[in-house]
């Protein structure tokens, strides 16, 4: 008994499976849920950032024509 409760004094994950299950069960959903929207918020960012890259080369591209003529 007293060899588990080293082990469980040093290793923190497995202290909290075996001490809160519960609370670790609601720390993992909590931490999928947080990688979900931080991978919509990466993916919008990637999509808002090609949108206005394109934007920028078109309006390069109308300038350097307009100043060329």
């Amino acid at each position: 008994m007293l060899r588990m409760k080293d082990e469980l004094l040093k290793d923190k994950d497995l202290a909290y499976e075996f001490m809160l299950p519960k609370d670790t069960a609601d720390v993992e959903a909590k931490k999928h849920e947080l990688m979900f929207y931080t991978n919509q918020c990466w993916d919008e960012i990637r999509r808002v950032s090609n949108d206005n890259g394109n934007l920028l080369f078109e309006h390069y591209k109308d300038m350097a024509q307009l100043h060329c003529s």
